[in-house]
Parts: structure tokens; sequence; C-alpha cells
């Protein structure tokens, strides 16, 4: 068709390459009900789901899977934010800002001293300074280690941050075998699922061979 728009397919790890902006069109109230959907299928089927967002380069899309979703975030596998709407404050309660951080979030250093509310309703933050700051969501977040780092941590060999293995699924560690997307290339269920089959019978080709 010659009026369809072309959208381009980009991997979610090149999200930091573009500068996210809003779309023309305001969606926001049938999209929060399809990426409610897209994150039940992600939490209980491991499904994926299409994502459409634009940018200073025009439309880009991704296949990924959805972790979590707030009012004003969007938060999908490997611990990616894609921002929604509204503002968005980081507290790192007297920690230095993390380096990379997500378009559109402010930093706060401040140490906190305690959370301000009536009748079970979070209204505010309270610093340590005594200064408060009035919020209307809390989100505590833990933090996620990616795969690379897991893999660093046990020896093995890395490249651009994924997994070296060999056709057989091997690493570089005798006995331990990767597959999916921590191998990086095509991040496709299809690709995963015949990556972990081969994982599989080379471990137990391994075992019987011992």
């Amino acid at each position: 068709m010659e009026n369809e728009l072309v959208v381009e397919l980009i991997n979610k790890e090149d999200l930091d390459k573009y500068h996210i902006v809003d779309a023309p069109v305001d969606h926001s109230s049938d999209l929060r009900r399809k990426l409610e959907n897209a994150l039940r299928l992600g939490n209980e089927f491991k499904s994926k789901a299409n994502i459409v967002f634009m940018t200073d380069d025009g439309p880009k899309r991704i296949e990924t899977t959805v972790w979590s979703l707030t009012e004003k975030y969007l938060q999908i596998k490997a611990g990616v934010l894609l921002p929604l709407a509204g503002q968005v404050t980081l507290l790192t309660n007297g920690e230095s800002a993390p380096d990379a951080l997500p378009q559109g979030l402010q930093v706060d250093v401040r140490p906190v001293e305690a959370l301000e509310g009536k009748e079970g309703i979070l209204s505010a933050v309270r610093f340590a300074g005594g200064q408060s700051l009035e919020v209307s969501r809390l989100f505590v977040a833990l933090g996620t280690a990616g795969s690379g780092d897991l893999a660093r941590k046990v020896g093995l060999l890395t490249e651009h941050g994924k997994i070296a293995v060999d056709e057989a699924m091997a690493t570089n560690v005798p006995g331990l075998f990767a597959a999916g997307d921590c191998t990086g290339g095509l991040l496709q269920v299809a690709k995963a699922a015949a990556q972990g089959a081969q994982a599989g019978l080379s471990a137990v080709r391994y075992v019987n061979g011992r």
C-alpha cells in the first residue's frame, strides 16, 4: 500500500541511541488498556509485545516482553524504561546518580528519612534535612543484574555484553552452556527455543561423556 507507514524495528538495547518524543496524537486512554494486556501476557505467558513510539528520527518499534507498568513508565525486558507521560523523580537515598538514565527523569540524591501520608495514602517523601517532596506514587527499585554481569562473575567470556558461545551453545567454562537473548543476535522466541534445545542436548552429551 502506497500510504502505509513503515516503522523501523530496532533492538531494545539500542533505545539509548534515540530521543523519544511525544506522539502527534494522544492515544493514552487506549494505550493504557493495551499495555495492561501486554503486561499480563509478558508475566503469565512470556509473550512479546510490539511497541511503537515516536523519536526525533521518526517512528520506531521494538518486540519485547513487558515487565511492569506505572502511570509514568513502561519497563521492558532487561530493565529498560520507556517514558509514558508526566514527571518522574529518581530518589537515590544518598547514593550518587547512575550514569545512564531514561529521558526526562529527574534525580534527587538527598537521603530519605520518612514517608508521609494519611489513612494509608502516601502524599510525600521527607528527606533527612526536613524538606519534603510531594508524590502520588512510590516504587522501590532493588535493581536488576544483566546476563553480562552474572556471566563475568563466573568467568564467562562476553562480547558487547553478550555471552560468547560456540555452535553447541558451549561457553568458555567447561560444562556451562548458554542460550537465548543473553547470547545476542536476533531476539526471537523461535531462536531462543532452538538454542535452548541445543544447549540442553549439549549438556546431556557433556554429562554422559564424563
